[in-house]
C-alpha cells in the first residue's frame, strides 16, 4: 500500500512540476517587432523618420503625410518595397523661369540645385554655360516658381610651355583654370594673374617655367711674403721659417631661368682654405756708403748704439714695390725726407714713451708727403696700416 501511494506522490509531482514549467514558458513569451526606421529626405535635405511595417515608398510617404504629386519622383522608385532601415528622398516638380537675355522659358523640372537644373535646360544653354538664381548671381537652390539665368561661358587662355591650352569657364579663379586646362605647375613657376586672381572674358594666362642651375669653381687665394727682422741673423741673411701655402676660394654662382632663358645671376664666395704668408727672417741691412752710421756713439737703444736722436711723426704704409733705393718694399724699410736722414741709413725707430716699437729698420725709400721730421713705417697689411695711424716717435741714428 505504501509504495503504492508514492508513486501516486510521485505522479501529482511531476505533473505540477510540468505545469509550472508551462506557465513560465506562458509568461515569458516575445512579440516580434516587424516595423523598419524609414528616413525621409525632400529634396536631399532631412525631413522626417517614421517607424512603420508599409511596404512600398509610395505607402511610406503617404504615411508620412508627404503624399506624391503628380510628375513628383522618389529614390528609390514608388513602387520600390522596403524592406529594412532605409532612406527615401522625394523631389517635387517645380516650374520655373529660365532667362537668356531678353528671352524667357518656363520649364518643368525635378532639380534640386542650379547645377541639376542646367541638365535640365541644356536646350536653351550652351554647352560651357551654366544657371544661376537670377536675383543675386549665385548658385543655389531649386524652388517651384524660381527665376534663374544663364551664365554664358567664355573662353580663357592658357599659355604654357611655348603652347596654348584654351579652356571655356563661366567664373572662377586662375587656379581653377589652370587646373581645367591640364597643365601642371610647379612651386617654383610663375603664373600670372596670381592663382587667386578672378578671371573675366579677355584674360590670358602666362606660366613660365622657373628653374635654377648651380655651377660651382675654385679659385686659389696667392699667398704673400712676410718680412720680419731679426737681430741675431748677419747683416743680409734671411731664413724662411713658413713655406707659405696657397689658400682656397669656392664660389657657388647660381643661374636662374625663366622658360630656358637666362634671367638672373647669383654668386656667393667662401673661403674653404684660407692662405698661409710665407715668412722670411732677416738680418738687419747694412747699407755703407753715406757716412752716416760711422760716427760715435752717444748711447744704447735696443741692445744698439746710436749717434743722434730726432724727434718725429711717424705713419704707416703698405704699398709694394721697388723703392727709391732700388730694394723691394718690406718691412724694416722707412720713407724718409733724404735732406734729413739721408737713404741707405740704418735706424731704429720707438715711440717717445717706450710704448711701442718698431725696432731696427732702413731708411729705404721717400714719399711727396714725407717732408721734415717725418718718418712712413712699412706694413704688410691695410689694416695694419689703420691702426697705427700716426704717432709720435723718437728715431735713432745707429752707429756702424
Amino acid at each position: 500500500m505504501l509504495k503504492i501511494i508514492k508513486a501516486v506522490f510521485n505522479t501529482r509531482t511531476l505533473m505540477l512540476v510540468l505545469s509550472v514549467m508551462l506557465a513560465a514558458t506562458t509568461i515569458n513569451s516575445y512579440v516580434y517587432d516587424n516595423s523598419v526606421q524609414v528616413n525621409i529626405e525632400i529634396e536631399g535635405i532631412p525631413a522626417k523618420t517614421i517607424s512603420t511595417e508599409a511596404g512600398t515608398v509610395e505607402e511610406i510617404l503617404e504615411e508620412g503625410k508627404f503624399a506624391l504629386g503628380k510628375g513628383d519622383i522618389t529614390f528609390p522608385s514608388a513602387n520600390t518595397k522596403i524592406m529594412r532601415n532605409s532612406t527615401i528622398n522625394l523631389k517635387r516638380m517645380k516650374t520655373v523661369v529660365i532667362h537668356d537675355g531678353e528671352e524667357k522659358y518656363s520649364i518643368n523640372t525635378t532639380a534640386s540645385n542650379t547645377e541639376e537644373l542646367a541638365m535640365d535646360a541644356s536646350a536653351y544653354m550652351g554647352e560651357f554655360d551654366s544657371l544661376v538664381l537670377y536675383e543675386t548671381g549665385n548658385s543655389g537652390a531649386v524652388i517651384d516658381g524660381g527665376s534663374y539665368a544663364i551664365k554664358e561661358a567664355f573662353q580663357v587662355n592658357v599659355y604654357a610651355d611655348c603652347a596654348t591650352y584654351p579652356v571655356m569657364v563661366t567664373d572662377g579663379t586662375v587656379a581653377e583654370a589652370v587646373r581645367l586646362s591640364g597643365v601642371t605647375v610647379d612651386a617654383d613657376d610663375l603664373v600670372t594673374p596670381q592663382m587667386t586672381s578672378l578671371v573675366y572674358p579677355g584674360i590670358e594666362i602666362k606660366i613660365t617655367r622657373v628653374s635654377m642651375v648651380h655651377e660651382t669653381q675654385t679659385i686659389a687665394i696667392p699667398f704673400e711674403v712676410e718680412y720680419r727682422v731679426n737681430k741675431n741673423l748677419a747683416p743680409g741673411q734671411e731664413v724662411v721659417t713658413v713655406a707659405g701655402s696657397e689658400g682656397q676660394i669656392v664660389i657657388d654662382n647660381v643661374i636662374t631661368y625663366h622658360d630656358g632663358v637666362a634671367v638672373g645671376y647669383e654668386s656667393n664666395e667662401s673661403v674653404a682654405k684660407p692662405a698661409v704668408n710665407k715668412v722670411i727672417e732677416c738680418g738687419v741691412w747694412n747699407v755703407r756708403g753715406n757716412g752716416q752710421n760711422s760716427d760715435p756713439s752717444v748711447g744704447t737703444i735696443g741692445g744698439y748704439k746710436y749717434s743722434k736722436v730726432i724727434p718725429a711723426k711717424a705713419t704707416a704704409y703698405c704699398d709694394k714695390g721697388k723703392t727709391a733705393s732700388g730694394i723691394q718694399s718690406k718691412v724694416g724699410v722707412v720713407a724718409v725726407d733724404p735732406r734729413v736722414i739721408p737713404l741707405g741709413t740704418r735706424l731704429y725707430i720707438e715711440a717717445t714713451d717706450g710704448s711701442w716699437s718698431y725696432g731696427v729698420c732702413l731708411a729705404g725709400d721717400t714719399g711727396g708727403a714725407i717732408k721734415g721730421n717725418k718718418v712712413d713705417l712699412f706694413y704688410n697689411t691695410y689694416n695694419e696700416c689703420i691702426q697705427f695711424g700716426r704717432r709720435d716717435c723718437n728715431i735713432y741714428i745707429l752707429c756702424d
